[in-house]
């Protein structure tokens, strides 16, 4: 959001997890070719985490303007939900399993927008649990 010349700013976490590593694959592949993903460079905000645990895509940022609306790169980089709908629609509806969470919180106290989906409660749950949300005083005098 802009006000004026001043930049309205948010610190935003947007994570999706996968049931497995072949699955993630897949739909990081199909995202990648999407017009608007590849005109925004989409791909090198995520972080990818294939070893051990959980496979998960995960963008973390401070200080972003986060500005949901058609064309713009927060819409493009939410995409990668869609892109996994639709591989479980194709599936039948079962064996694909994928959760997803975002939490933002932007410069006003009261900013906060927290959502989540998919269609696996634990891997949605592994996602919320892995994010802290503080607030800090910071001075340097």
């Amino acid at each position: 959001m802009t006000f004026g010349e001043i930049t309205y700013t948010s610190d935003v976490f947007f994570g999706v997890a996968f049931d497995s590593a072949e699955a993630m694959r897949e739909v990081l592949a199909v995202y990648a070719m999407d017009p608007l993903v590849q005109k925004l460079n989409i791909m090198d905000k995520w972080n990818l985490r294939f070893d051990g645990g959980v496979p998960l895509m995960f963008y973390h940022e401070k200080g972003v303007n986060w500005s949901p609306g058609p064309g713009g790169w927060s819409d493009a980089l939410m995409g990668v939900r869609e892109t996994a709908d639709m591989f479980r629609k194709e599936r039948g509806g079962s064996g694909f399993d994928y959760g997803w969470y975002l939490l933002r919180f932007g410069e006003h106290y009261d900013d906060i927008e927290e959502s989540s989906g998919g269609v696996s409660m634990d891997l949605t749950s592994y996602l919320f649990e892995s994010v802290q949300f503080k607030r800090s005083i910071e001075v340097d005098l």
